[in-house]
């Protein structure tokens, strides 16, 4: 059974066992890692870009073109540390640059699902989305991706930490499936031919 749960809620669902896998573009951090299992299972080459309305009418090019501008993000995402300069991205975050510019802070408006952050862009309440891009393809005459990208990052299937034989057995299906070629196939569904040059299990 798939469940769509709150993003910032997945390592409290997993140690609950509320669910057993979970598969939702989760950066691997030291503070997630503490939390749960991580599979790697895919390192985008560049971060994903930063999604704005149709035509970017506020020319959001950089990160650095969200000061003192309205952004959604899902709660409890690597995009909310990437803006705040918190977790990994501690001292470093874009506020950190807007400071250091002498310009307002990102307007940072957070939602409980990618779908409540996206549709704060389709609506107009904010002018920039940072998380899941795959929503230009669904929305594709109302916005778009930009020049301006997020950090690139390893992403994982969570496991629950008191589950090890199940971590066991997703790294050992991922393995397979990118042994025999299955997984290059699934990609290939949603991505670009050349968007997959290098396909291994990262460690």
């Amino acid at each position: 059974m798939i469940q769509q749960p709150v993003f910032g809620e997945i390592p409290s669902d997993l140690a609950a066992h509320s669910c057993d896998i979970s598969v939702s573009s989760q950066n691997i951090t030291a503070d997630r890692l503490a939390q749960m299992n991580l599979i790697p299972y895919t390192q985008s080459k560049q971060g994903f870009p930063v999604v704005v309305g149709k035509g970017n009418p506020d020319s959001i090019d950089t990160l650095a073109d969200l000061c003192g501008q309205k952004v959604s993000a899902a709660t409890g995402t690597t995009s909310v540390d990437v803006v705040n300069g918190t977790g990994q991205y501690a001292g470093s975050g874009v506020n950190d640059g807007c400071q250091v510019a002498g310009q307002h802070q990102v307007d940072l408006h957070t939602y409980d699902t990618e779908l409540d952050a996206v549709q704060a862009l389709l609506d107009g309440t904010v002018v920039a989305y940072l998380g899941n891009v795959n929503y230009v393809s669904q929305y594709s005459d109302l916005i778009e991706a930009s020049l301006a990208t997020l950090p690139s990052a390893v992403q994982g299937i969570g496991v629950a930490l008191d589950h090890p034989n199940l971590t066991a057995a997703v790294e050992s299906a991922l393995g397979t499936m990118i042994t025999d070629g299955t997984y290059v196939q699934v990609l290939g569904q949603y991505l670009s031919p050349d968007a997959v040059n290098n396909i291994s299990i990262a460690n």
